[in-house]
């Protein structure tokens, strides 16, 4: 009814004030604001989305709406004949339309088949805008916030995104779905977020195009089925990806649930990542995985602890083409001789100022591996890097596979370990080449 009142008598940025609950759909109007009182809930409990752009039924135009209060938005449509029929609390489609949103909560009950986007909380399918600050946004199956659609023949991308949110919570023992997402993103903007949980698998938040610049306290995946697919995931960008993320945290956790085995902490196939954090943490599997894609990977991470508690904590691909690796503390648990760091074929990476351990006591346990892939090494330097191993035969800080033409450039800027490194494959760069200088390598059995 204020919908048509506004239409039938045009006012200048009128607005809408919402008092009781309701669960009517709510269609915006170009330039309508609305306004929802504290503790007053929009809970849609028939077959649409709770709040959509001005694309349903004769309405085409794209809209410039704000929706604030403190308010609560919800979409609790179950079709209990077709289960997969879910909708969303908050859905953009026109290509133009700018939307702010702040309130108190979102929540929707998500979708259950096999793609992680299906009926999310917030789907901005297209836009030119969406901000929001809200104190939380839940989903009880798949996806909390997908901003940009990727079919495959286009991509929509969202130019002006700016996302506070307090907390990201995805909540499901639905072991059907692919994986769940917290955020997925086709955008550029900022997100800053306090927390994001996902009882489930899949990604806290998975970077697809665009430039995102996004500040997160703490991410944490529990997996309930075997994933390994990165909390943190930069990937599905196509062959001509370009997308760059930068990421502040403090920490990225890949979880276990009973014997069901941890995801990956970090994960990215192309493009380029900066990431600034405390702590990357996985129980079962890579702590950082750098492979997988079809374009050049390159970067850098600075983080306080990298930890892989049973597993190899990097794995670096052929398409890593420049990645820089600041890290006080590196410690893993790998028992081949794929080592804390499994690197192949023409990866380029930095290794600088890191305490690296490998906690495995079995005989093949070693530190820094390269290994040769399309007739090629990895080109590794490091800066100031110690490595322990904690194997008690003679092993190798760093080894390279099989038997090279001629031996494996390392350029080393202060290199130290407790075993030595493979002396009949590598070749250390940089420093004295004298027979006291050893290219400024230091072995000592007592290094801790």
């Amino acid at each position: 009814a204020a919908r048509a009142a506004i239409i039938s008598i045009p006012i200048i940025r009128p607005l809408v004030q919402i008092w009781a609950n309701l669960n009517e759909q709510i269609i915006l109007l170009d330039e309508a604001d609305i306004w929802i009182a504290p503790g007053v809930t929009l809970d849609r409990t028939a077959a649409t989305p709770t709040i959509i752009d001005n694309v349903s039924g004769t309405y085409t135009d794209p809209v410039d709406c704000k929706i604030y209060g403190y308010g609560k938005i919800k979409n609790s449509y179950i079709n209990i004949s077709n289960p997969n029929d879910r909708f969303e609390c908050i859905k953009t489609i026109n290509p133009n339309t700018k939307l702010e949103v702040r309130c108190d909560s979102i929540s929707g009950t998500g979708g259950l088949t096999s793609s992680q986007i299906i009926a999310p909380s917030i789907y901005i399918v297209n836009g030119k805008k969406f901000h929001l600050k809200c104190n939380t946004v839940i989903n009880n199956k798949t996806c909390g916030i997908a901003l940009g659609f990727r079919p495959n023949a286009v991509q929509y991308h969202i130019d002006d995104v700016n996302l506070r949110v307090q907390k990201i919570e995805i909540d499901s023992d639905v072991v059907t779905n692919s994986e769940s997402i917290a955020i997925s993103t086709l955008a550029t903007g900022f997100i800053n977020v306090d927390e994001i949980i996902c009882r489930h698998y899949g990604h806290c938040l998975l970077h697809a195009q665009g430039k995102i610049i996004a500040t997160i306290r703490k991410m944490s995946v529990i997996n309930n089925i075997n994933f390994g697919g990165g909390i943190v995931r930069v990937d599905h960008g196509g062959s001509s990806a370009s997308q760059t993320l930068t990421l502040y945290f403090d920490e990225i956790l890949a979880l276990q649930t009973g014997i069901i085995p941890s995801g990956t902490g970090f994960a990215i196939a192309q493009a380029k990542a900066m990431l600034i954090g405390r702590r990357i943490y996985s129980k079962n599997n890579y702590a950082v995985q750098m492979n997988g894609g079809t374009t050049t990977i390159s970067g850098s991470i600075k983080c306080n602890e990298i930890i892989s508690e049973t597993n190899v904590t990097f794995e670096i691909g052929e398409k890593v083409n420049q990645v820089l690796i600041d890290s006080n503390i590196i410690e893993g648990f790998s028992s081949s001789e794929s080592g804390l760091v499994f690197s192949k074929g023409s990866a380029k990476y930095v290794i600088r100022n890191a305490r690296m351990r490998n906690y495995n006591t079995a005989s093949g346990s070693r530190g820094i591996s390269l290994f040769l892939f399309d007739s090629v090494y990895p080109n590794v330097s490091l800066w100031n890097v110690k490595i322990i191993l904690d194997n008690s035969s003679a092993n190798y800080v760093v080894y390279a596979n099989g038997t090279p033409s001629t031996d494996v450039s390392v350029y080393n800027y202060g290199l130290f370990g407790n075993k030595n490194y493979d002396t009949n494959n590598i070749d250390l760069k940089i420093g004295y080449e004298g027979s006291a200088g050893g290219y400024l390598f230091i072995e000592d059995i007592n290094l801790a």
